[in-house]
């Protein structure tokens, strides 16, 4: 949090997570950054399989997207599942 917000003070204004486990420490991070946070990529493949989006985008209180390998990946019903919030 205070790399972000030194990094604000000069001059960049949006920050990317991507959170993997630990959502609580997630949440408290983006509750205190707010707005400086302006996107969320959750890792949904490999070991962050069972991740659902839905889930950290309600305790973000953002649009959580799944990462972009696991949206371009191989496996059309992964990906469909994936898009669906269903881990």
């Amino acid at each position: 949090m205070a790399f972000a917000r030194m990094a604000a003070g000069l001059g960049y204004s949006k920050f990317t997570f991507a959170p993997y486990t630990n959502q609580s420490f997630w949440a408290s991070l983006k509750s205190n950054l707010g707005s400086l946070v302006d996107r969320a990529y959750l890792q949904g493949y490999a070991g962050g399989a069972g991740n659902n989006p839905a889930t950290w985008s309600r305790a973000l209180s953002m649009t959580v997207d799944p990462g972009l390998w696991s949206e371009h990946g191989s496996g059309a019903a992964y990906t469909t599942a994936i898009r669906n919030g269903v881990s």
